[in-house]
């Protein structure tokens, strides 16, 4: 009887396949193309202003909606990743999104008041810095979807594979 109770237990549990592996939140990448990008634009912006020469409270005002905008989405994806391990990557980039969405206003609203800037330049920085960054941001996050999701799917095929031998 003894015997036959312990033919029917298993005693080896069964393993995890050693492809699973959860996907990764891209910081890296992300944090990379926010820098790029805002740099980009701030260098974008400099070469506008010497060609039109516009006056410094524009150009201040302008800066300064831009840095609130790449402050904000740095700040995002740093709160994405460290959601990213709980939360699953697409629940921590929707927070992340969110994040930036809210902070951005916040920031610039903030640069506005500290720095005593016009206010149309400081909207206008921070809301085309937001949108520019956004795509970018975008664009990226679906390259590494894509890649993780291309990496997992020949291992599980072939998980499937052994499975059914």
């Amino acid at each position: 009887m003894q015997a036959e109770s312990e033919s029917r237990t298993p005693s080896v549990a069964p393993a995890a396949p050693a492809s699973t592996s959860l996907p990764v939140f891209p910081l890296a990448k992300l944090l990379a193309v926010h820098l790029a990008v805002g740099a980009g634009l701030v260098i974008l912006w400099a070469v506008i202003h010497q060609g039109w020469n516009f006056p410094p409270p524009i150009y201040k005002g302008v800066l300064l909606g831009l840095s609130a905008a790449i402050v904000a989405h740095l700040a995002g994806t740093v709160l994405g990743a460290l959601l990213s391990p709980a939360k699953g990557v697409a629940n921590a980039y929707l927070a992340s999104t969110l994040v930036r969405f809210v902070l951005t206003p916040l920031l610039a609203l903030s640069l506005y008041f500290l720095l005593l800037a016009e206010a149309r330049p400081v909207l206008i920085g921070s809301l085309v810095g937001y949108l520019i960054i956004l795509v970018a941001d975008i664009v990226t996050m679906m390259q590494a979807m894509q890649s993780m999701q291309s990496a997992t799917r020949p291992a599980s095929s072939t998980a499937g594979a052994s499975a059914r031998e």
